[in-house]
Order: structure tokens, then sequence, then C-alpha cells
């Protein structure tokens, strides 16, 4: 599974829908609070996008709580900031800078998220039949 942590709904869906392309339909949260109670409820993305400068819990808060509670979770990071300065860490496996680069996010999920992360063939060709009606 893929986690898209981000607080712009926008920028939640403008990544979603780029990553549907490829056939990953992932979750979403809009802080990093958020994203560690999907975590709890036993979510176990193997991808992270995930927005450094959020209100609530920042990126930088989340890593820290993720290492501490979730030390097994086999969960890889791209960090998504306007910033100029990169994080760095052992699950932080890139980068992205505002404004998105939609085809290194997608190089990225086809790279480090797993297979299992994808929808099955016959799921996307009727979800693909539903968006072109």
């Amino acid at each position: 599974m893929i986690l898209i942590v981000d607080d712009s709904g926008d920028i939640r869906e403008l990544i979603k829908r780029a990553l549907a392309k490829d056939g990953f339909f992932p979750e979403m949260a809009a802080n990093g609070r958020e994203a560690l109670r999907l975590i709890e409820a036993g979510l176990k993305p193997s991808l992270i996008f995930l927005d450094t400068n959020m209100d609530v819990m920042d990126g930088v808060e989340f890593i820290k709580q993720l290492n501490d509670r979730f030390p097994d979770l086999n969960s890889k990071i791209v960090t998504i900031s306007a910033d100029e300065e990169n994080a760095a860490g052992p699950r932080i496996v890139g980068n992205i800078k505002k404004p998105l680069d939609l085809q290194a996010l997608r190089k990225m999920a086809r790279t480090y998220a797993t297979h299992r992360d994808k929808a099955n063939p016959e799921f996307l060709n009727e979800y693909q039949k539903k968006r072109e009606h």
C-alpha cells in the first residue's frame, strides 16, 4: 500500500490521480497524526509520500514517531517539500520538490512500492471503463 500524507487536499488528489495511471490506489492522510492512526489501525504502507511542512504533525515529527513506535515497519519514505533542504534518514529514499514533478513521483512509486500495492487487472479494467463513461 502507498500512503500519501499532505495537508493539501488538492496535492493529495493530484498525487492519487498520477499514481492511478500506473495502477496504484493509495490511502491518504491530511497530516502526520492521521497517518499514524492509519498505521496503528493496521495499514502497512510499503511507500509513503510525505509532505514535510504540515500543521498538526509535520513530516519530521511523523518520521520520528514512526521510527519510535513502528521500528519493524518496512516503509520507505519520499519527502515532498517546497524547501531547498532535503530530508535524510534510513527510511528516506528520495525527495521531491514542489511544484511536483509527477513523472519523478510515478518513477519513485514504480521503484519502491511493491507489486501488491497495485490493483488487480480486473479491477483496473473496470476502473478504466468507469472513468471513460
